[in-house]
Order: structure tokens, then C-alpha cells, then sequence
């Protein structure tokens, strides 16, 4: 019996491989599907209170105007202007005595092209370098006060924030792996006297995190912990390291400001109209 030609074996080689790489493809696919639905699913009861989502949108908005964080704009890069932006607070998480929560504010706003100034970026075509007409970007926003008819101090997260998706439901699906999955093995870098304070999780071995920036984070004076605890984990709101002060910058929690080098930056004063701030000073129904 003669052999089968090299053309044809090479043809089922390929056909086999194809038909591999499709059963994978269809199984991440189902796989991703199930999960999405199990997130939105989940998520679907954590809506924040009327008030709250008045004040993390005119927050939102004042920080873009001020090219303040994530959600910072500029105005005079691109084809855009503010009116152009819509900003909304689909999910919020609020702590059992409801002082401290978590926002997931969503901006969405025309995919705008670069303006013809600006050559530099000529080869971007548009504002998330894609070919989609409409966009809707996410971060997450910390709030903390010390009694109910405050209203909330409002920080950025910027740990994690996502952009350029065709819809929200996208956004929250990655938002909610991270924080709801991975969050806790965030590290922070903290103190070195204040390593043993009942915050957080386990403290990073100096080798995964110095060994490339030996002249930067000293272990003598700073060391990384981890987060210790998941968004919907029973002890986040009261032990995880999000809510311990004094770990870089006395009287203040790591997500009051950024640090650039040796300067501490912290957000824009917001100055709330009164249509917003009389809604705090009586019970949420």
C-alpha cells in the first residue's frame, strides 16, 4: 500500500488542528457565558440608593471637568465637548451599617477622533482605537462617612479601572471578577510599623516585590500586603487593608490620594448643590 501524499496529511493535520482550536474556542465561550450570567445575576439587588447615585454622577462629572483620575478629559485633544458625556451609577455595595460603600460609576460618551492639532497620535484613529461608534468606561468610587445624613466622602480606586466596551454589562462582568474574585490578593504597600495592625492578609515575601525596584520601596520602611478579603466577603467592610489609615500618610486612608514620587495628590474639592446635599438631611426611603 502506498503511502497517503505529504499534501494530504498535511491537510488533515490542519483540518484537526482547526477543529481543535474550535472546541476550545466554543467551550471558554459557553464557559464565559455561564459566568457572565452567574455575575449579572449576582449583582443584580446591589443598586445604590437614589441620593447616592445623584452624588457619585455629579462627582463623575466634576472630576472629568477638572481631568481629575480615570474619567479625567482632554477637552482639547479630542472632537468632544461635555455634553457629549452621560455618566450613571449602576451598582453600589454598602457596608451593614451602611458608612462605607463601594460605587461603580459608568461614563459613556462617543467614540471621538482625535483633533488634527494633535499629530502625534495620527495614528490612532479615535479615542479608544477602535472601530466602535459608542462607548461606556467603569471605575470604582470609595465612599466613608461617619454618620447617615453625611453625605459621602467620595475617593477613586484607582486600582482597577476598565474603558472602551460596546455595553455595561462587559464592564461589570470584569469588575466583578476582580473584586468579587481577586481583590484580596491585591497588595498595598504599607508601613513597615504598621505590618502587625489586625488589617489585611498575609505580608508579601520581599522577594516578589523588590527584587526590580530595590532603591524605591526599601523593606526597612515599606513592605506590600495583601488586601486580605474579597468584595462580599463577610469581614471586608471591618478587617480588609482598604479600610486601614495611617499605612502610608497619617489620619488618612490609601485611597485619599496618589502618590507621585514624594507628593501626595489628592482629589478636587466638589461643591454640591443644595438639591443634592438636602436629600441627606433626612431618612432614604
Amino acid at each position: 500500500m502506498q503511502p497517503p501524499p505529504r499534501k494530504l496529511i498535511f491537510t488533515i493535520i490542519i483540518l484537526l488542528v482547526t477543529l481543535s482550536v474550535s472546541s476550545c474556542g466554543w467551550y471558554f465561550r459557553k464557559r464565559y457565558s455561564r459566568f457572565k450570567t452567574r455575575a449579572l445575576s449576582e449583582l443584580k439587588g446591589c443598586i445604590p440608593a437614589f441620593r447616592d447615585s445623584l452624588l457619585v454622577n455629579y462627582t463623575a462629572v466634576s472630576w472629568m471637568n477638572e481631568g481629575y483620575g480615570f474619567f479625567g478629559v482632554n477637552f482639547m485633544m479630542f472632537d468632544i465637548c461635555a455634553d457629549d458625556f452621560q455618566f450613571s451609577t449602576p451598582y453600589a455595595f454598602y457596608s451593614p451599617d451602611s458608612l462605607r460603600a463601594i460605587f461603580w460609576s459608568v461614563r459613556s460618551h462617543p467614540n471621538a477622533s482625535y483633533r488634527k492639532t494633535f499629530n502625534d497620535y495620527s495614528q490612532y484613529p479615535n479615542m479608544c482605537n477602535s472601530n466602535l461608534t459608542y462607548v461606556h468606561d467603569m471605575e470604582c468610587l470609595v465612599g466613608y462617612r461617619s454618620n447617615l445624613d453625611q453625605v459621602w466622602q467620595l475617593r477613586s480606586l484607582f486600582a482597577y479601572h476598565a474603558g472602551c466596551s460596546p455595553n455595561v454589562d462587559e464592564l461589570a462582568v470584569f469588575f466583578y471578577n476582580y473584586f468579587f474574585m481577586q481583590y484580596k490578593n491585591e497588595a498595598i504597600s504599607v508601613d513597615a510599623i504598621k505590618l502587625n495592625d489586625p488589617f489585611g492578609g498575609a505580608v508579601v515575601p520581599i522577594n516578589e516585590y523588590y527584587i526590580d525596584h530595590p532603591d524605591r520601596y526599601t523593606p526597612e520602611k515599606f513592605r506590600w500586603k495583601y488586601i486580605g478579603y474579597n468584595l462580599g466577603d463577610a469581614d471586608f467592610w471591618t478587617k480588609a487593608l482598604l479600610w486601614q489609615k495611617d499605612i502610608r500618610l497619617k489620619g488618612y486612608y490609601s485611597f485619599e490620594y496618589l502618590i507621585s514620587g514624594n507628593d501626595y495628590i489628592f482629589p478636587p474639592t466638589v461643591v454640591y448643590p443644595d438639591s443634592i446635599t438636602r436629600l441627606y438631611q433626612r431618612p432614604e426611603r
